[in-house]
């Protein structure tokens, strides 16, 4: 995806630590804010990488650095934070990993960081998501797209936060289809994952169902029509998981 100069973040990170940089990228740009990220097609397989990746940092009006101790051992990683701090613009840690202030580099040392340690826990990445949206559009908001902007932060939240749980919910349905023969243990697990897609169904459905009356009625249907879909899924998934115990 391509973006006029000064109206996107560039987003920092190892290739290693792709997956959590990936889901920030996708969530953030799923709320309105630009982001150019190498793998969402910010390079092509036969573009010049080192000129690529030097063109997109100067032209970005901040940069997301997913924050590790090996970040900081990257030389090419540490070549877009020096880059980035010359070109003056703010600049956005979020630590994946915990990094004592003594090690981090001095480019960072004074910035606010957001602590992403935990972003595997659904309410702990929401949390921190939400706060790193709120700052970029308290420093960056050239960065935002009118057309997606949220019509009320309180709103707005709610639907990142079930959004986050219908994602948890496909990753506690991959597990149970990824069990081995049938067990003590199997069993113990699909019971707990059972228990597990109970909780983030019902949670689901109470935040949904707040939002069917705060919303627009064009945005109503699209989530009436997302609230039938995840019906859908629960459903399949409890049918699999009593015929997995019986």
């Amino acid at each position: 995806m391509t973006f006029s100069n000064n109206n996107y973040l560039f987003l920092s990170y190892r290739s290693v630590e792709g997956e959590v940089a990936l889901k920030v990228a996708q969530d953030l740009r799923q709320q309105g804010i630009n982001i150019w990220m190498d793998q969402l097609g910010g390079l092509n397989v036969s573009d010049n990488w080192i000129k690529g990746m030097q063109d997109a940092v100067d032209g970005a009006s901040g940069m997301i650095i997913m924050l590790s101790p090996q970040y900081l051992e990257s030389k090419f990683c540490r070549r877009e934070l020096a880059r980035g701090d010359q070109k003056g613009y703010p600049l956005f840690p979020l630590m994946i990993e915990d990094v004592a202030k003594d090690d981090a580099s001095i480019l960072l040392q004074e910035t606010q960081h957001i602590n992403l340690t935990q972003w595997q826990d659904v309410d702990a990445y929401y949390a921190a998501i939400t706060n790193l949206i709120q700052i970029i559009e308290t420093k960056v908001k050239q960065v935002l797209q009118p057309s997606l902007t949220p019509l009320s932060p309180n709103v707005d939240n709610k639907i990142y936060k079930a959004r986050l749980l219908e994602d948890q919910l496909m990753v506690a349905a991959k597990q149970i289809q990824g069990t081995g023969t049938m067990g003590v243990a199997v069993k113990m697990k699909r019971k707990r994952l059972s228990s597990q897609i109970t909780q983030y169904a019902l949670e689901y459905e109470a935040v949904t169902e707040q939002l069917l009356i705060e919303l627009n009625p064009a945005s109503r249907v699209r989530l009436e029509a997302s609230i039938a879909q995840l019906e859908q899924k629960v459903e399949k998934l409890e049918s699999e998981i009593a015929t997995l115990e019986a």
